[in-house]
């Protein structure tokens, strides 16, 4: 026993004796700190990924619910198992309200460096909500606008009239046909804006003028241009389209602020609906714009005040791990 005591003391005053003890210690923190920086970092890797994908699913499983609620369910799995595979385990719930999915998703993870310490696996979780909200504000509104009324979806409704086919249902004043000023008046500036939408932003709240002036010939333009941007096979009809196909249009819902000189010259903004354009009449004073309010989703400011008039946006509303 002596003896051995008498070794062990030579042995650390020997600094080669004492550099094999630290190399020792050292590989052990070493091995101990890869282990918890690699395999902690993949953990917040694969972590990050499937919380992307549970946030995917839950997208475009909401924005599944306005047109078909049935497929909701089917669609955010089918986003799920394609941005994550595989996915461990996983739960996909609608709202009480049909409004919404809740996803829920679990991943098992392998390590590499902590089964030297014991652990050969760990597991993590991401969990995201989203929503059918009102909007608030939009781009590329169409420069017509529609009274706030009790919308029938599946009816058929004549957006823009002609001094032809005139009725009070959307009376405005003499020579004012349900255009909006938007950017500047002019018949180009509103043949534009009819194609391609409004590049500013509308707002809820916004007092926006009217255009006078029946404008037949740039209102034929652009619906016949509008008609054949639809390239979508089938055909998108009001019973089955693509969202951002681009006949709908964004169209503000308005009150109107009092006739001045027998007409309507401002208009305030109480929400946003979508117009699915299906004709418009020929040439001449005949400038009816045909077609039928949808419900459908577009992009836009989110907001729960804002009233439901068809068009709804998608909002995440919950996605942590």
């Amino acid at each position: 026993m002596r003896g051995e005591t008498v070794y062990w003391g030579r042995f650390l005053q020997n600094p080669k004796g004492n550099a094999l003890v630290l190399v020792a210690i050292s590989m052990s923190l070493f091995l101990a700190v890869s282990a918890i920086v690699v395999d902690i970092g993949l953990a917040l890797l694969e972590q990050k990924m499937l919380q992307t994908g549970t946030d995917a699913a839950a997208l475009a499983g909401t924005r599944e619910l306005v047109q078909h609620p049935e497929s909701a369910v089917a669609v955010a799995e089918d986003y799920l198992l394609r941005n994550v595979n595989p996915v461990s385990s996983y739960q996909i719930l609608k709202d009480v309200d049909n409004r919404g999915l809740d996803v829920r998703g679990e991943q098992h993870v392998k390590y590499f460096f902590a089964p030297l310490l014991g652990y050969a696996q760990g597991k993590v979780t991401a969990a995201s909500a989203a929503r059918l909200v009102g909007i608030a504000s939009i781009q590329g509104a169409a420069p017509l606008a529609v009274e706030e009324h009790d919308f029938q979806f599946g009816e058929p409704y004549v957006l823009k009239q002609s001094p032809n086919g005139f009725s009070f249902e959307n009376y405005l004043g003499p020579g004012n046909f349900g255009a909006l000023s938007l950017g500047g008046q002019g018949a180009t500036r509103y043949e534009e804006n009819l194609k391609h939408g409004y590049p500013g932003w509308l707002s809820i709240g916004d007092i926006v003028q009217t255009e006078t002036g029946n404008m037949a010939g740039p209102t034929k333009k652009a619906v016949d241009y509008l008609l054949s941007q639809c390239t979508h096979v089938p055909r998108c009809t009001p019973e089955s389209f693509t969202p951002d196909c681009p006949k709908i249009l964004l169209v503000p819902v308005y009150e109107d602020l009092g006739y001045v000189s027998e007409q309507v010259k401002q208009v305030k903004i109480k929400g946003f609906a979508a117009f699915m354009v299906t004709e418009t009449s020929g040439g001449g004073v005949n400038s009816e714009i045909t077609g039928y309010f949808v419900k459908t989703v577009a992009v836009g400011v989110p907001s729960t005040a804002a009233p439901d008039y068809g068009l709804s946006t998608v909002r995440l509303v919950k996605g942590d791990g």
